[in-house]
This record gives structure tokens, C-alpha cells and sequence, in this order.
């Protein structure tokens, strides 16, 4: 584990238990955002594993929507310099069924409640309620209640899972990028000459955060197999012993020339320009407030944040029973470098 502060209350922070943890969801969403795992193991590796830890893979696929990021939030429990892959699922059993349940999975968003999930580990009439309320997004009667009521399963082979990946072909890989992670380390200190925490974080994601903390730690942490390009844990405002860990790709991402005309395809539209002007003067709104702001129908609405969500433009932060989107400066960069590089501007 490297651990090293960069002042009172930031800390850089880097251990190789933690990238089976990410890989394990990179695996279980189709390795739909990079291929490093299929790079680092090999495709027969990787079927292998689908095929052997097959109520994993099928739970996931019926349930993948109830948005599983929250499973992540719970490093907050535990991230400090002396995090273990075994400690994190010693946390994980550790806590009942039903409050892990209810952490894990987005259910706020459909107003199910954590006495609600507790009833469904053992009544069957608060299953089929349950199911009801999530269906939209889980269609799978039989996928949502392998998920709930054989959870110890589910986490108990994504730790098994997390442990097979955790190889010596797996360090090799992150050997192989010492110099990354080292210069996430430079760019880290560098910012927070400049700025403080917040604004630093901000700036690496480029984006305006609705959850502000305050935080008494900040942690950045830079990673091989995290989903996506970067993501931000924190508890809610007011928490007790409030923290921020924020987790940063170390690949190289390469940008096609579709993801370019697809972005373009998105900024092209008035409607959905405005709603990038708009966030952009006003920082992170819910969807319902960008609705009144353009006086047009949720579902226009929702239809165009679809589409801008998919180019990347605009980010998502789950807030309890809302959420907030904000523009992507990053992306937005992205795809004006990407013109003046293509068109020799």
C-alpha cells in the first residue's frame, strides 16, 4: 500500500488489492468501457471465469441496472493504509443483510426503503412489492430475488472472483505502469499547490460538484481497471469522520472519430445546447429544475439528457432520490482538441 500525504488532510493513496475489486465489475459489465482484463488474463482466462462463477455473471446481468457503483461507496468504510481485498470482504459480510442491501443498490430512486428489502429477505408478498416498484429496471423476477435473498452468494463469489484476478500477471501489468501512477502523483501535488482540495478534484474530473463536504479527508487514488475515466466516493454532507476518496484511470484513453461526430451529433440540437449553456452558468441541477428552467416536457427532457449522457457531455451524481447533472469541461475539451487536432486548426 502506498500511502503518502500531500498535506494536513490529502493523501495519495495506491494498493494493487484494490484493482481486482474494479476488475471484477469491469468483467461482470462486458468489459464495455476497457479491455485491460481480457489483455492482462487472456479470453480463455476470462470465459473460464464466466463460465465457472456463472450465478455471479447471470444475478448481475438481471440486476445490473439497480446501479451496483454503490458497492464502491463501502470502501469508505474501510479505505485507509491498512486496506486488504480480505479486509474490505470481511466489512462487507460483516454488515446485515439488509442494511448491505440497501447500501449497495440505488433503491431510494424507486422510494423502497431499508424496512421494505428487510421484509423481502423472507416474506414473499414484500418481494413481489418490491419487484414491482424496480421492475423498469430489472426485469428479471428471478434475477432480482437470487440478488436479495442469496446476497451472501452473490458477494461472496465477487470476492472469490476479485481473488482469482488477483495474480502475479496482475502486478506485472501494474508494474508496467509505474510511470503513470507516478505521474498521477505529480499531477496530484502539483494541483494542490495551486488549489485546494475540492477544486483540485473538481478540476481532475472536470466537473462542479453538488456534495461539497466539507471533508476531513481527501484521498486520490489512481487505478488500471476502474470503470471508466474517473469516480468520486463521499459520504453525505454532515457525516461524522466525513471523507472524499477519489479514484483516476491511469490508461491512455483513445478517442475515435465517431465518439468525435457523436458529440458533435449532441452539441447540434438547440435544445440540448441550451441545457449545456445552462448547466454550465448554473453548475450541477436535478432534471426536474432544468425542466422549469426550459419550460418543456420531462420526457423531452429526459430524451436529450439520455442523449447527452451517452456523448459524455454531462455527468450524473445520485443525491438520495435525485440526481444532479452537470456539464463535462473535460469531454467538452476533449472534443474541440479533437477538431483542431483532426482539421490542423
Amino acid at each position: 500500500m502506498i500511502f503518502k500525504k500531500k498535506s494536513k488532510n490529502c493523501i495519495f493513496a495506491y494498493s494493487s488489492d484494490i484493482e481486482p475489486i474494479f476488475g471484477v465489475f469491469s468483467l461482470l459489465n462486458g468489459e464495455d468501457l476497457h479491455q485491460e482484463c481480457s489483455s492482462i488474463y487472456g479470453e480463455k482466462q476470462v470465459n473460464d471465469w464466466k463460465n465457472h462463477y456463472h450465478f455471479l455473471f447471470e444475478t448481475y446481468e438481471a440486476v445490473k441496472n439497480l446501479y451496483l457503483y454503490n458497492i464502491f461507496d463501502i470502501l469508505l468504510d474501510v479505505f485507509d493504509e491498512s486496506f486488504t481485498l480480505q479486509g474490505f470482504y470481511d466489512h462487507l459480510m460483516s454488515i446485515p443483510d439488509d442494511i448491505r442491501l440497501f447500501r449497495i443498490a440505488d433503491w431510494s430512486y424507486y422510494k423502497i426503503s431499508q424496512e421494505e428489502i428487510k421484509q423481502a429477505l423472507h416474506d414473499d408478498t414484500a418481494l413481489d412489492l418490491l419487484y414491482s416498484k424496480a421492475q423498469d429496471r430489472c426485469p428479471s423476477y428471478l434475477g432480482l430475488s437470487s440478488f436479495v435473498r442469496q446476497n451472501n452468494r452473490f458477494i461472496k463469489e465477487y470476492f472469490e472472483l476479485a481473488k482469482d484476478m488477483n495474480k502475479p500477471s496482475l502486478k506485472g501489468a501494474i508494474d508496467n505502469r509505474s510511470v503513470e501512477i507516478e505521474s498521477f502523483e505529480q499531477k496530484v501535488t502539483d494541483a494542490l499547490e495551486k488549489a485546494d482540495p475540492l477544486t483540485t478534484s473538481q478540476n481532475i474530473m472536470g466537473k462542479t460538484f453538488h456534495n461539497r463536504g466539507p471533508y476531513e479527508f481527501y484521498y486520490f487514488v489512481p487505478s488500471l481497471l476502474v470503470p471508466g475515466k474517473s469516480f468520486r466516493l463521499f459520504y453525505e454532507n454532515g457525516t461524522k469522520h466525513n471523507k472524499q476518496i477519489l479514484v483516476c484511470s491511469i490508461r491512455e484513453e483513445e478517442k475515435s472519430i465517431k465518439d468525435t461526430v457523436s458529440a458533435l451529433k449532441a452539441f447540434s440540437d438547440e435544445t440540448r445546447y441550451q441545457i449545456l449553456k445552462l448547466l454550465s452558468k448554473n453548475g450541477p441541477m436535478k432534471g426536474q429544475d432544468i425542466v422549469k428552467e426550459l419550460q418543456l416536457a420531462p420526457s423531452t427532457i429526459s430524451h436529450h439528457m439520455s442523449e447527452l449522457k451517452e456523448s459524455g457531455l454531462i455527468t450524473e451524481e445520485p443525491v438520495k432520490t435525485s440526481k444532479y447533472y452537470g456539464l463535462s469541461s473535460n469531454r467538452v475539451k476533449e472534443v474541440i482538441q479533437a477538431i483542431t487536432d483532426d482539421l490542423n486548426i
